[in-house]
């Protein structure tokens, strides 16, 4: 579905693992190229949520228009269906206005919806979704995981090993279907957008990346994000909202189950087990053009990948 080099494709899709610097490099492409952003983020649309879920700076929100951030509350859902539908929507009004549209995310399956279409699987199975519950209340999460990668190491992948609604439908589509959920997805039925798409990677060392992750935790605590959770403390959380990364490790420490530092070094581990998550993801899709970042300043990133990408017919 991307173009080949040459030609200036309909929408630019930037990629890459949490703390890559996406929105910093997507904020100075939408003043190069007079466009608008699309957060393709699962988490970033929770308004309650800003440092937790590292959403743009309010000025650059202010200067640029971004879409889909602080768009909902944790009380609500949001699913890579909603997401699909809402972009292709965004995006047709975007190019209408004459404006670039560039989506920006490290969700690789609201990606990959946009771009290939969701596949029809099955409804919810009510009776086997309740035994698989009971399985879970009785065997632990980890177990039936453990039973995704067996059967779907593909699906197995792009979910959290306690993500449990995630684990359950993946079984619970195999039993109704015998057929693994990755294999629906392969055989995605609906149809592919009416545009060209070109995606970009961003590309860090290992090391750096990581040391990037762990430099971001500090400035999230730095900055306030314990009393951010703290106003959190009597709102329900949507299923959804409750696997924001470090929620859950910060409301144990507002109940005393955990010091701070820990927390922090806490949350630097998931994140870094979640950016390897990412990166295995994004390395199953062979349409990302992958742009090694070295040292290079965001604005420097984006004249490349402009001047590289975007622009190559004029390169």
């Amino acid at each position: 579905m991307g173009e080949a080099n040459g030609h200036v494709p309909d929408v630019l899709v930037l990629i890459g693992p949490t703390a890559s610097g996406k929105s910093a490099v997507a904020y100075e492409l939408a003043q190069h190229l007079g466009g608008e952003i699309l957060s393709a983020d699962s988490m970033q649309g929770y308004r309650e949520v800003p440092l937790l879920t590292q959403q743009p700076p309010r000025a650059w929100q202010a200067d640029i228009p971004h879409h889909f951030i602080a768009c909902r509350s944790v009380t609500e859902t949001w699913s890579a269906a909603d997401f699909r539908r809402a972009a292709l929507r965004v995006i047709a009004d975007i190019r209408a206005r004459g404006k670039f549209p560039i989506i920006v995310g490290g969700t690789g399956l609201y990606i990959r919806a946009l771009l290939d279409g969701l596949c029809d699987a099955p409804p919810a199975q009510p009776a086997i979704r309740a035994r698989l519950l009971e399985e879970i209340a009785t065997l632990g999460v980890e177990t039936l995981h453990a039973r995704v990668q067996a059967s779907d190491p593909v699906a197995a992948i792009t979910m959290h090993p306690r993500d449990a609604r995630r684990i359950i439908r993946a079984l619970e589509v195999l039993e109704a279907t015998q057929q693994p959920l990755s294999t629906r997805w392969r055989a995605a039925s609906s149809a592919p957008p009416p545009w060209s798409f070109r995606l970009v990677g961003l590309a860090h060392p290992r090391e750096v990346l990581y040391q990037r992750i762990n430099a971001r935790a500090e400035q999230m605590f730095a900055d306030g994000v314990v009393e951010e959770v703290r106003q959190l403390q009597q709102q329900p959380l949507s299923h959804t909202a409750s696997q924001i990364i470090g929620l859950q490790l910060v409301r144990e420490h507002l109940r005393q189950q955990r010091p701070l530092a820990d927390t922090m070094h806490r949350l630097q581990q998931q994140t870094r087990r979640y950016a390897k998550r990412q990166l295995t993801w994004f390395r199953r899709e062979p349409r990302i053009q992958w742009l090694a970042c070295a040292q290079h300043a965001p604005a420097d990133l984006a004249s490349r990948i402009a001047h590289h990408v975007v622009d190559a017919s004029s390169a």
